[in-house]
């Protein structure tokens, strides 16, 4: 891991964060409409989403992915979240559907090449170990598969920090955001 990859907090902190916050998640993001809902719509535009597909879906929090996936009959989803509180708030909202825990360190359940579509929307900010959880991401993708992803860029801390003294929001809890350019050298493998 490099130095821009390493985090100062762990799993356990950022687990605690969101289950504190679940219980306003969805009301705090209802208000944002389309700026909170705008990456469930990209990722049906460019993420080639077909009928019979395997998807992780990597932290899904409580489950707001789900309705915009299922215009799109067929597909198998795995839904994996940090948070116990955001997993029974999902599961209420679709008890249908598969919810359960992850780390974001390993994906052991799941065998090499399994997934034709990941996604993972604004979790690697979150994720203690970045590197390992691309690695991971990466091990259980199919080869000719598609990791759609979305992550603030390391700009938007001022930004944040301005909208919260404005707003009420649930904010970001423990996190590093990372530049773009940073993290498309890890998908190279440049340290």
């Amino acid at each position: 891991m490099t130095k821009t990859a390493s985090t100062k907090f762990t799993i356990d902190e950022v687990r605690n964060f969101w289950d504190k916050v679940s219980s306003i998640y969805d009301s705090i993001n209802a208000k944002l409409g389309y700026i909170h809902t705008q990456r469930f719509e990209k990722t049906l535009e460019y993420g080639h989403i077909n009928p019979g597909q395997t998807i992780l879906n990597i932290w899904s929090r409580t489950g707001n992915l789900i309705p915009f996936l299922r215009r799109t009959s067929g597909l198998i989803v795995y839904n994996r979240e940090v948070s116990p509180a955001m997993i029974a708030i999902a599961s209420q909202k679709y008890p249908s559907e598969n919810f359960e825990p992850t780390n974001l360190e390993n994906f052991k359940e799941f065998d090499d090449n399994t997934f034709d579509r990941i996604i993972s929307l604004e979790t690697l900010e979150h994720t203690p170990k970045p590197m390992v959880f691309l690695s991971e991401l990466r091990r259980v993708l199919k080869p000719n598969g598609l990791l759609i992803m979305s992550s603030p860029p390391k700009g938007m801390e001022v930004g944040l920090k301005v909208y919260g003294l404005f707003f009420k929001n649930h904010g970001e809890g423990p996190h590093n955001f990372y530049w773009p350019s940073e993290v498309k050298k890890w998908k190279n493998g440049q340290d």
